[in-house]
């Protein structure tokens, strides 16, 4: 942690092209060894086979294909007792944006054809259809199948555990800890002095 300052998140600049910030992250993400005007050239390159294939905005596909490949819910591994547990939780927009953005490229690094712009456009335009790598394997269902299968888990997830603060907890999950103590065992208030007096 930094003892003098406390920097916030970074501003993500608009593209030079479109001016606009998602497609800037974009290609930050693209970026690889800081080369950011072969990203550039890529994403844009990709932008240009849309608008030849599909005669649409390119940039209404692009956002399109976001939303389509963006994750609802995903599951973390939560210990309770001893045991690990995955529980589904409804991720933050933020995360959301990255992961579909990040999908999307990985997908598209992965499949077939000649270039990566042309790899890039076939990626975005399957994912603004519903279809593809990046929908199927990362996206609504992946996650989702894999959320829907420990929906049984979610009440783990709802309370963290404290060390001293068990009386708001889920009773389910700390029922045998006392409100005054630590352990499981706990004295019995019934005015007896000792066994059996």
């Amino acid at each position: 942690m930094p003892r003098r300052r406390i920097f916030g998140q970074r501003e993500i600049q608009p593209d030079p092209r479109f001016h606009d910030k998602l497609v800037g992250k974009f290609i930050n993400i693209l970026m690889k060894a800081g080369k950011k005007s072969t990203a550039e050239r890529v994403c844009f390159g990709a932008f240009e086979v849309i608008q030849q294939k599909t005669g649409n905005d390119p940039l209404k596909v692009f956002k399109a294909a976001v939303d389509n490949v963006k994750p609802v819910v995903e599951v973390k591994s939560r210990r309770v007792g001893g045991a690990s547990y995955q529980v589904p939780i409804e991720i933050r927009p933020v995360r959301r944006m990255t992961l579909a953005l990040r999908w999307i490229a990985e997908y598209s690094k992965a499949r077939g054809g000649k270039s990566m712009h042309e790899k890039l456009a076939g990626e975005l335009l399957d994912a603004a259809n519903n279809t593809g790598a990046s929908v199927k394997n990362g996206g609504r269902c992946g996650t989702a199948v894999s959320a829907r299968a420990h929906e049984k888990y979610r009440h783990h997830g709802a309370h963290r555990c404290r060390q001293n603060d068990h009386d708001g907890a889920d009773p389910l999950l700390y029922g045998g800890l006392a409100p005054h103590g630590r352990g499981a065992r706990r004295r019995r208030d019934d005015g007896l002095d000792g066994a059996g007096a």
